[in-house]
């Protein structure tokens, strides 16, 4: 210890933010403050700029959208709802299939199963990307909006056209990017004449102590969450989460309507168990319940 001690030369006190001339066996140690460093990283990073594909992202989410981008399908899913019964059950199912696969979204993957042969070119012509309007005149078309949303959209016009993306699909892009952040699916529209249904779907994998360790394992659960205002039950919130061992249902109503969706939950498990569908749990709460 006395060894080691004895390379090491007597020096004054040392101040922050200069260097000491201590040397330990000869080696010179600087003793710069921190704070000096943490300068020159902040000067560093105040220097760096987005991508290219950065900046494109930043400027799409902030474009507006006009009114028209903001509506949701205006075209009803079916016809009527006299085709709500037993039988026709499935002609929903697969219109809400179709209103999800069809809405833009996944347009670019299915560009590449068009491209692999997987679809075919009719089918992408179904979706919105492929119905844009590229004429000049379209994307200059005068709007009848109130002046405050008419400069909102110009605003919106130009940086669309200054990064090189079609107006009309801005809408469809800020869809795009949030679904890839929030890893949410949604849909909004008419399932029938004047019944509006608010839809998401998200995948809900969950790990227990011995799967968390080989997740890749796991099979895939979905979560499904729909929100309507029916005429005699009011407005009603379902989350489903459907997985290999069957269906999780949790009901949301307005209190008064809470004993009569429990009375019907037999008859939702039957029709769950004749579609095909084991019905692991069905719950029924009231709107403003925290549990």
């Amino acid at each position: 210890m006395v060894d080691a001690l004895s390379g090491v030369s007597a020096v004054g006190p040392v101040i922050a933010g200069q260097a000491s001339n201590t040397s330990l066996g000869a080696t010179p140690v600087n003793t710069a403050s921190g704070i000096d460093t943490a300068k020159a990283v902040a000067n560093e990073l105040s220097s760096l700029e987005l991508s290219s594909t950065g900046q494109l992202i930043e400027s799409v989410l902030g474009m507006a959208l006009t009114q028209t981008d903001q509506s949701p399908q205006a075209e009803p899913l079916l016809a009527s709802p006299a085709l709500l019964g037993q039988t026709n059950t499935p002609e929903l199912a697969q219109s809400l299939n179709e209103a999800l696969s069809k809405s833009g979204i996944f347009y670019e993957s299915h560009l590449a199963d068009w491209v692999s042969g997987l679809r075919t070119q009719s089918q992408i012509l179904e979706e919105p990307q492929a119905k844009l309007d590229h004429s000049a005149a379209a994307q200059m078309r005068p709007s009848s909006e109130s002046p405050g949303n008419a400069l909102q959209s110009a605003h919106t016009l130009s940086a669309a056209l200054t990064s090189g993306i079609h107006p009309q699909s801005v809408g469809i892009l800020q869809q795009q990017l949030q679904s890839i952040d929030n890893q949410v699916i949604p849909w909004q529209g008419q399932i029938w004449p004047g019944q509006e249904l608010q839809w998401s779907v998200q995948s809900d994998s969950y790990f227990d102590e011995e799967q968390q360790h080989n997740p890749n394992t796991l099979p895939i659960q979905w979560k499904s969450t729909l929100k309507l205002s029916l005429p005699h039950l009011g407005e009603v919130q379902a989350e489903l989460r459907l997985g290999p061992q069957g269906c999780q249902i949790s009901l949301i109503s307005e209190a008064h309507q809470v004993s009569d969706l429990k009375q019907a939950l037999p008859i939702l498990g039957t029709r769950l168990q004749d579609a095909g569908i084991r019905p692991e749990q069905l719950t029924v709460k009231p709107k403003d319940s925290n549990g």
